[in-house]
């Protein structure tokens, strides 16, 4: 089964979909803690082309030397991030272009792209050219990560969770499921959300799956269990009853009376009979043509 702590090193996790909302805003933080403990040890190169205030990702005791930030921020002061020096005016479409241009997968290559986020995008480019975008840049890498905010935009993607092969949907832990779980909200320096995944296996089967998701705010570490739904049993003990304007169940005495009562037809299976024939003396059978004594 899928889990949230390894999820981006699952089969078959080609385009990955962090979809978040603004009171469950956990996916730089997700993300973050993949970087640190998957795509750095498995020795990946992390591009980050971001949208929104690249600040927020500044934190180099986290992310290897290959980490890259691309920055399109509205501001208008140059500034060093990774080992690329940029100027966050450059237009959005030209900038879109040039990361397609400068972006090539080398044979066996570990590239992952994350991009934060698509509902930035539409709103400066529109929906059209934020799909074309993403699905050519993912031929190009081996792996692409989208954070997606699902109540920023009004033009919202159709149909989001099958936009890649992995959707991840970030919600708030409610109290109810606090109860039920028989957990905390949040430790000391923790923090605590659901997340629901999709995975479309090369198989072309699809995993469904919720997890609690319990994350340190200091060092990003992920910790997740696995939310199973019991059935109410309320609902399960007693059959949901037709709605008719004329009863049409069957109750215990009925039936009794329905199995004792004779049928007209019933096949009487006790009393058989059977045909003994015995032939005469004089009869001259030939097993080879029965028929040959008949006169014709």
């Amino acid at each position: 089964m899928p889990c949230i702590e390894t999820l981006p090193v699952l089969t078959g996790a080609k385009m990955i979909i962090v979809d978040e909302a603004v009171d469950v805003m956990y996916a730089r933080q997700l993300i973050t803690g993949w970087i640190q403990y998957i795509w750095k040890k498995e020795d990946y190169d992390v591009n980050l082309l971001t949208f929104n205030d690249a600040r927020c990702w500044h934190d180099n005791t986290l992310f290897s030397t290959k980490y890259t930030v691309h920055d399109s921020r509205n501001i208008d002061h140059k500034y060093r991030l990774g080992n690329l020096y940029y100027t966050s005016t450059t237009p959005l479409l030209p900038l879109l272009q040039r990361v397609l241009d400068e972006t090539c997968i080398e044979e066996n290559s570990r590239t992952t792209v994350i991009v934060d986020c698509l509902s930035t995008v539409i709103l400066w480019a529109g929906l059209t050219k934020t799909l074309q975008f993403i699905k050519q840049l993912s031929t190009r890498v081996s792996q692409i990560v989208c954070i997606y905010r699902r109540d920023l935009v009004q033009n919202k993607i159709p149909d989001i969770m099958t936009l890649g092969t992995t959707y991840v949907r970030l919600e708030k832990l409610e109290l109810d499921k606090i109860k039920r779980l028989n957990t905390s909200y949040a430790g000391h320096h923790m923090s605590s959300y659901i997340a629901k995944l999709s995975h479309k296996k090369l198989t072309g089967s699809v995993i469904h799956q919720e997890e609690l998701v319990r994350q340190n705010i200091k060092t990003y570490e992920i910790e997740s269990q696995a939310v199973v739904h019991k059935p109410n049993q309320a609902n399960t003990s007693q059959p949901a009853k037709i709605e008719s304007s004329f009863r049409i169940e069957t109750n215990t005495r009925e039936m009794e009376q329905r199995d004792k009562t004779p049928l007209p037809y019933t096949v009487n299976t006790a009393n058989t009979s059977k045909i003994f024939y015995q032939p005469d003396d004089a009869d001259d059978i030939d097993e080879d043509d029965p028929d040959d004594d008949l006169d014709f």
